[in-house]
């Protein structure tokens, strides 16, 4: 795979250390699941989905990426256009061949040629490079997914099963990470068998007496 740097984070930002903000975002996230075990309420943990297929800034955040190009490569009425996707990843790749533009545009193109697998996993890897994580990214997703075998917990991959690229994305997501009408939907639809499992063993005789009726 390609090999993309983190870039700097803006001048008036310190650098965000990933491993940290997991660890905090963990232990934050393990004191609700206590709270909710001890209550005796069975609980539904879904990873975030968000949208792959655009990029977040408007303007490159890598130097060697020139604006002209980046126009060009963050446009989305050519993404699946597979020989003109290929070409703009090519030029990305000459001029940042580490930055995650490059990574986003060559997701895109792979995504555009077929080869969905690669593509989204190149997709992906743009994401963890944002330099800010509006999107929940592979470390923290991980954080989710590790707490599946807790007792009581059941998850929802909403991020795996959904994917979020390619022709659609727009009709699930206002923006990067907000739900559009059909977003909901389409989330209500995910979730829908496990609570449906989660709730056939859940009676009010089971419930705490410290939560209402």
């Amino acid at each position: 795979g390609l090999s993309i740097a983190l870039p700097p984070a803006p001048p008036d930002l310190p650098p965000l250390d990933h491993d940290a903000l997991a660890s905090e975002f963990g232990t934050a996230l393990d004191s609700f699941l206590d709270g909710w075990r001890d209550a005796n309420v069975p609980v539904i943990l879904a990873t975030p989905a968000s949208d792959l297929w655009h990029w977040f800034p408007d303007t490159p955040v890598c130097p060697e990426v020139s604006r002209p190009l980046w126009k060009i490569a963050s446009n989305g009425r050519w993404a699946l256009k597979a020989k003109v996707a290929a070409t703009v990843a090519e030029q990305l790749h000459a001029a940042a061949p580490g930055c995650p533009e490059t990574a986003f545009a060559w997701g895109r193109s792979q995504y555009a040629a077929g080869d969905i697998p690669e593509g989204l996993r190149l997709l992906r890897e743009a994401r963890d490079a944002e330099p800010l994580p509006y999107r929940a990214n592979t470390t923290i997703l991980t954080t989710i997914r590790a707490r599946a075998d807790r007792p009581g917990v059941t998850l929802v991959d909403v991020e795996e099963a959904w994917g979020n690229a390619g022709p659609g994305v727009e009709a699930r997501f206002h923006d990067l990470v907000h739900l559009e009408a059909t977003g909901h939907a389409d989330m209500a639809d995910t979730l829908a068998p496990a609570l449906a499992e989660v709730l056939q063993g859940w009676t009010p005789a089971t419930r705490s007496p410290h939560l209402p009726r």
